[in-house]
């Protein structure tokens, strides 16, 4: 069978794919040859290493470009030999992501700016290495605190109720407030809050 998903996927209609082998189809040529010799293993045996996992591997589109795809694959046993279900998915566009969200995570972690990530009940979930420097506390000592930690008792209340309405609007904050590093030493941060 070749669903209307796979048409998508990999440019070949239902009419065109149904009948040929994977290998003039999804399979790029460089992997020919053991893509066959898995697949004979797996028709005697049942058994294989991608059977009942998640394997990563590049397939080929009709217009012969290759990309990456998920594969799921189980062994279904039909008389005396095996058939198989598989289920891939195009993974190029997650894997654009993940890309991406290193790149933003290697740029916070090396930034000289302060970086500090909460969730909705306002606990600390990540800090980077310009926090640790700044503040003197380490990643374990703040992560599922609050950042009340830092206060110090001399930024004015009206700035901490300025930044609530501003951030409970849905707005970003900017402004300055006097925190405590963890020695007790104080110092003034010029801080951007983004809800």
């Amino acid at each position: 069978t070749w669903n209307p998903q796979a048409e998508k996927v990999f440019g070949w209609t239902a009419d065109e794919a149904v009948g040929r082998k994977l290998a003039e189809t999804i399979i790029p040529e460089r992997s020919r040859d053991t893509f066959w010799a898995k697949l004979g293993r797996l028709l005697q045996t049942g058994v294989g290493s991608v059977l009942n996992k998640r394997v990563q591997l590049s397939a080929l589109h009709r217009d012969g470009r290759e990309f990456p795809v998920e594969l799921s694959l189980s062994a279904v046993s039909s008389g005396g030999g095996y058939t198989f279900n598989g289920f891939l998915r195009d993974i190029t566009e997650r894997l654009q992501q993940e890309q991406e969200l290193r790149k933003l995570s290697r740029v916070i972690e090396q930034t000289s700016v302060s970086v500090m990530i909460t969730d909705m009940e306002e606990r600390i979930e990540f800090v980077n290495q310009a926090f640790v420097a700044i503040t003197g506390y380490t990643p374990e000592e703040v992560v599922g605190k609050k950042p009340r930690l830092l206060k110090s008792g001399l930024t004015p209340a009206q700035t901490y109720s300025e930044m609530w309405n501003e951030l409970s609007a849905g707005r970003d904050w900017r402004g300055d407030l006097h925190n405590r590093r963890k020695n007790g030493e104080l110092y003034w941060t010029l801080a951007v809050i983004s809800p």
